[in-house]
Formats: structure tokens, sequence, C-alpha cells
């Protein structure tokens, strides 16, 4: 057995225009259909996609390849940086998984506490 740690992308702004750009640039980058469509946030005029995991063990090729794609993706969002440096783009890379022993993860979902707001 391997150790599988997920790795996937999310990328947020208000700016429709932006973002179907970026998601296009994603969509040339990564194969196989992992990149998902636009998704409106329900409030505030968001919108979102997802670079989903591509499920591999650590240290296989695909996995290899997933990492050398994030980093032409990371590399390319720059781009539509303002002079200051700041993007209308917020993008966050998670690392997720069962594995958590085995390596050290940005952000695990067993580590998420997610609880119902009060009634109060």
């Amino acid at each position: 057995m391997g150790t599988v740690l997920h790795r996937a992308i999310i990328v947020t702004c208000y700016k429709l225009e932006t973002l179907g750009k970026a998601c296009e640039i994603a969509g040339d980058i990564f194969p196989g259909g992992s990149v998902s469509g636009l998704i409106p946030s329900p409030v505030s005029g968001f919108w979102s996609f997802l670079i989903a995991s591509r499920g591999s063990k650590m240290g296989w090729s695909d996995e290899a390849d997933h990492r050398r794609c994030a980093a032409e993706f990371d590399k390319r969002m720059k781009r539509f940086a303002f002079e200051d440096g700041s993007s209308s783009l917020e993008i966050v890379y998670v690392t997720y998984g069962n594995d958590l022993d085995e390596a050290e993860p940005s952000a695990s979902l067993a580590s998420w506490a997610i609880e119902a707001p009060s009634e109060e």
C-alpha cells in the first residue's frame, strides 16, 4: 500500500471574466477533466471553480505530474496580479486525506470542526 494525499485547488473571484480566463487556463494545464465549471456563490456575487485531486499515491508519476501542473498553474495565475501584487483571484491549495500519519497535510477534513450555529 502507499500513502494517498489528495491535492486540490479552489479558486474564487468576484470578477466572472477573470475567473473564466483562469478556469480556461486550468483546463489547458490539468488533464482528465479534473477542472470543474464555474460555480456561483449564493451571496455576494463571488464565483469559484475547483481543480480536483488526482487521487494518486505519493511517489507515483501521476502525483508528480499533478504537482508540476499545480506549479505551472500558480505561475500563470501570478500574471493576473495588479501592480501592487494583489489579485482579484483568491486561491487555496489544499492537501488532505486519511494517511495523516505518513505526511503533513496543509488541511485535513479530520481536523475541520463543523458546528451548526446556535439557535440563541
